[in-house]
């Protein structure tokens, strides 16, 4: 019983800190633009100051691998939430190549 709790508790050290600097948007976002990444499709969301880490472009949140996987059904729904739907986006605190922050996740409204 120890052990299982002396697992949990390490667990949770080490994912807390992945998220400590991540930045949270909710709202419609203003821009998502599609265009060639680092290695594929390119998707990145425009919603303005969010508290992100990345200075470069912090108005962003974006990812890669825009047409497969999450990505891609993430993709079809940015799309249909411009201007018509929130959206709540889950950064990771992780600037990309780009200096933009990468996204956990996105929950659509």
């Amino acid at each position: 019983m120890k052990t299982n709790i002396l697992n949990l508790t390490l667990a949770a050290l080490l994912i807390s800190p992945v998220f400590a600097n991540a930045s949270t948007f909710s709202g419609t976002p203003s821009i998502v633009r599609i265009n060639a990444g680092a290695t594929s499709a390119r998707v990145s969301i425009f919603v303005g100051p969010h508290g992100s880490p990345c200075s470069v472009n912090s108005g962003w949140f974006a990812y890669e691998n825009a047409t497969a996987n999450k990505e891609g059904l993430w993709t079809t729904g940015l799309l249909n939430a411009v201007n018509r739907r929130n959206v709540f986006i889950q950064g990771t605190g992780v600037c990309d190549a780009f200096g933009v922050e990468r996204i956990n996740f996105i929950d659509f409204k």
